[in-house]
């Protein structure tokens, strides 16, 4: 049985039409995409929101941590901790935008 799948997946990847893709034309499967700066533009948009969503988890995860602590210290130093940190990266993720475009009009001014 492994020497059928062997040959017959040999023989689909030798056809002609397969390896020569005549009359094939391929489609952008990214609509409105033409370069390489819209593809890394979209991916930094993606990126940026799964942290915006991963932020907002990591802040109901430290309140919580608050409602759990019910008045121990430690407990409640632990989730103090985990609120400053969550807010410091939910700072971090709203102004990369702005870090980005900054960074990329200084280089554009320099580049001409």
């Amino acid at each position: 049985m492994k020497y059928i799948k062997t040959f017959l997946y040999t023989s689909i990847l030798a056809s002609p039409t397969v390896l020569l893709a005549q009359n094939y034309l391929i489609k952008n499967p990214l609509k409105g995409v033409n370069s390489l700066e819209q593809v890394v533009l979209n991916v930094i948009q993606v990126v940026e929101l799964l942290l915006i969503m991963a932020t907002v988890m990591y802040l109901l995860y430290a309140g919580l941590m608050f409602v759990t602590a019910r008045g121990e210290p430690g407990k409640l130093t632990k989730a103090r901790d985990a609120l400053l940190w969550g807010m410091v990266g939910a700072a971090l993720v709203l102004c990369a935008r702005v870090i980005a475009t900054t960074i990329e009009g200084t280089v554009k001014g320099l580049l001409g």
